[in-house]
């Protein structure tokens, strides 16, 4: 007979994780954490009880197999049929007390794991309502706000803003007071970008963050689609020749400049460190990794794809772990993803996968306490992210 692996009941799995996600949901209503914290304490007491009873359950059933085997052997070795039947009858008595033990341990782990349910749901409800946290929250724009938000808390008001596109970024940044170098290879966006500065903190160059210094093909998207479903084909410009998204085809453009994000840097004349990089070029998020160098952004942002996104028709750049691995050698040991799914987003801490149908962004952050900020902040406007399935 099978024993119980106790720390399999999803119940009592969620009941471990549940003070960490209440925790980084709280933000700053750390005197509801001790409420809840007494109540998580309870169940978890509770689960150790019941943990305690059912490892006795299941040593007794062993004990019970035992005698089972015993007694079969009697009945082989039997001397007279008044003896077997009288061994039969024993035999039959404890293969019923058995089932009966058996069937006590399943039926009280299960009552224990509905009980355990809805006190956590009940538990994240009245957290829910009492931090104003919604789950999920609706808002494609919640990295430029939460970037605008923390650069008051870094030392350096300097951004480079590679992958500018219309500027969003980067006038949020220069709103908050930063000197922001907006990187963009599409001659068009370039055009619109230097219009859009002229007079402004932010500085505009035509040319193609990667990993080297030189020249590269920048590919042009084109809508195949009978209804235009890509709307805004300068979203989808890329030093990468993406192939197998439906509907959309790329196309040789014009030959660009290449620049390292560390080249770059130099030329503006700034120190190494700086106080914030984003990255965002469709697919050569890992090139322009590379080209850091010696420069060391306080913080960095670098967009993601999960391996099931639509766009991540390579596996070996899909999910975060390829960029965990690249900005390792550069001390950035905190990060957060926020995790985008259709309209909805949500945030996790220090994750190292991701939901494989996903996009998003990774924030690394280089302090501790401006992390804790950072996290404080997601935790005040978005939920974290709930769901199980595949990951990357």
């Amino acid at each position: 007979m099978p024993l119980i692996e106790f720390g399999r009941i999803p119940g009592i799995r969620r009941l471990v994780r549940s003070q960490r996600a209440i925790q980084a949901g709280l933000g700053e209503n750390t005197w509801q954490l001790a409420i809840i914290g007494d109540d998580i304490v309870s169940l978890l007491e509770a689960a150790r009880a019941l943990e305690t009873r059912t490892l006795a359950l299941e040593t007794r059933t062993l004990a019970l197999a035992d005698m089972i085997e015993t007694v079969e052997g009697l009945l082989r070795a039997a001397p007279t049929q008044a003896d077997a039947a009288a061994i039969q009858s024993r035999l039959d008595a404890l293969e019923t007390q058995s089932r009966h033990d058996h069937r006590a341990v399943i039926d009280a782990l299960e009552m224990h794991d509905k009980q355990s349910l809805g006190r956590l749901d009940a538990l994240r409800e009245s957290l829910a309502a009492s931090s104003g946290l919604t789950s999920p929250v609706t808002d494609p724009a919640i990295e430029v706000e939460l970037c605008a938000d923390l650069l008051p808390l870094l030392d350096e008001r300097s951004a480079i803003d590679v992958g500018a596109h219309r500027g969003e970024f980067a006038r949020s940044l220069a709103d908050g007071g930063a000197s922001v170098l907006a990187v963009e290879p599409n001659e068009e966006l370039a055009l619109h970008l230097e219009d859009r500065f002229k007079d402004s903190s932010v500085v505009v160059r035509q040319v193609a963050a990667w990993e080297t210094n030189g020249r590269a093909q920048l590919y042009l998207a084109k809508d195949k689609t009978p209804d235009g479903a890509f709307g805004d084909l300068t979203l989808f410009s890329s030093l990468q020749a993406r192939q197998g998204v439906w509907g959309l085809e790329q196309a040789p453009g014009a030959m660009v400049q290449t620049a390292t994000v560390d080249q770059l840097r130099q030329d503006a004349g700034w120190p190494e460190q700086i106080g914030l990089v984003k990255i965002d070029v469709e697919g050569s998020e890992l090139e322009v990794l590379r080209g850091l160098g010696s420069t060391r952004p306080e913080a960095l942002l670098v967009e993601y794809w999960g391996e099931e996104y639509i766009f991540a028709t390579d596996s070996s750049r899909a999910g975060i772990k390829p960029l965990l691995d690249a900005i390792e050698p550069h001390g950035l040991g905190c990060w957060l993803a926020l995790i985008h799914r259709g309209d909805s987003v949500w945030f996790d801490v220090n994750p190292r996968s991701v939901p494989a149908d996903t996009w998003g962004n990774v924030l690394f952050v280089q302090d501790r306490e401006t992390f804790a900020a950072v996290t404080a902040w997601c935790a005040g406007h978005l939920a974290r992210y709930p769901a199980p399935g595949p990951t990357t």
